[in-house]
């Protein structure tokens, strides 16, 4: 299970924005590649997530791996093993 906490003990003057990703444990598709993978959210999953009035156990049962069958997975070239490489090469096949 991921929190996410936040505390601030100043306004920043430059408007800053924070993210964090929310990770949970692989699905089929995702074990074999790697131990944890980001939550995404189902299709029509998103009004009921940002929903400020939702049901905490709800929100709670979208913690959860996609289903691998709602996923594709492939190689890719090794130009992601760097942050400054920000192209589409990124998410290419590997060799196509």
């Amino acid at each position: 299970m991921s929190i996410l906490c936040t505390f601030y003990d100043d306004v920043q003057e430059d408007d800053s924005a924070t993210s964090a990703i929310l990770t949970c444990a692989p699905n089929a598709l995702i074990a074999p590649i790697h131990n944890r993978m980001p939550v995404i959210l189902p299709a029509g999953a998103r009004d009921r997530w940002l929903d400020p009035h939702a049901d905490e156990g709800e929100l709670r049962a979208l913690l959860a791996p996609l289903r691998a069958e709602e996923m594709d997975a492939y190689e890719v070239s090794t130009v992601v093993n760097s942050a400054g490489n920000d192209s589409p090469e990124c998410g290419r096949r590997a060799g196509g």
